[in-house]
């Protein structure tokens, strides 16, 4: 176990590999003696070393597949065949490593090399961003660092851009939403705009009598109201203000959103300000 975990480290893992294969008949001879019930007391040791030997003789293979992925890609320079075997390789070091339960940083880096060889040979960005945000998946979920590793930083490179770009084509879209939206309530916005500069007066009962709600305008009566002129349009304003604010206004579309918003920015202004001028 001790010498094929040193070929490992050492990046020889043809040898780590013929190590434990050296041994597979005095493992499986171990195994069948301490199935006997004179040998019980060493059955649970006996399992230990087996599943360390495995897990070496697994961890050996998912680096040889590494390896022989990475030569394949290297030699696909001159050979196209061998890209797609470079890729084959890879994927079933990909599926060893998610079989065996194996380190996760061996998968990262398997499908680092995957997303090199879609995004840099085989020139298809949405296939190598999928393999190098897996990639990066698999390294944040270990607990040692992988900044200095340029598999990683190429990774994380490339998912960065990816995500970057997407946010900037999002934005673009939204900014051509708003700016249909704008050219469209032009005349309305005007409108409103220029309204915001009268009395309160004016400004409720346009708002009222375009875009009616539940809330009626109602003229302020001296006779008839207990509260002076203020304060009745004061009250009336919360009101109405209560039509256009965004929580009643989740199902409504972009641009109705964008009109009501205009109007609760006049209301509250008023409200915030005390404009109360009159007509």
């Amino acid at each position: 176990f001790k010498k094929g975990a040193l070929a490992i480290s050492e990046g020889d893992y043809n040898r780590a590999a013929e190590i434990i294969d050296e041994r597979a008949d005095l493992r499986h001879s171990v195994l069948e003696w301490v199935c006997d019930p004179l040998c019980a007391i060493l059955k649970t040791s006996v399992n230990e070393v087996n599943s360390a030997l495995l897990n070496t003789m697994y961890l050996a293979g998912a680096k040889k597949l590494l390896q022989r992925g990475k030569a394949l890609r290297e030699e696909s320079v001159h050979d196209d065949e061998k890209v797609f075997e470079a890729l084959d390789t890879l994927r079933l070091g990909v599926v060893e490593c998610q079989h065996r339960k194996l380190p996760r940083d061996i998968e990262a880096e398997l499908l680092s090399e995957m997303g090199y060889i879609w995004s840099s040979i085989l020139k298809l960005d949405e296939p190598a961003y999928r393999a190098y945000h897996a990639s990066v998946q698999c390294a944040l979920a270990c607990p040692q660092l992988f900044t200095a590793h340029n598999w990683y930083k190429r990774a994380k490179d490339a998912v960065e851009k990816r995500e970057q770009a997407k946010a900037a084509e999002e934005q673009r879209k939204k900014n051509d939403v708003d700016e249909a939206i704008n050219k469209s309530l032009a005349s309305e916005l005007a409108t409103l705009s220029a309204i915001a500069n009268t009395g309160i007066e004016s400004v409720l009962k346009h708002v009222t009598t375009t875009y009616p709600g539940r809330v009626a305008f109602e003229k302020h009566n001296p006779e008839k109201h207990k509260s002076d002129e203020d304060q009745h349009y004061r009250k009336l304003l919360m009101k109405i203000l209560t039509n256009f604010h965004p929580n009643n206004t989740t199902t409504q579309s972009p641009k109705v959103k964008k009109l009501y918003n205009e109007i609760t920015i006049v209301l509250t202004n008023y409200l915030n300000f005390g404009k109360h001028c009159a007509n």
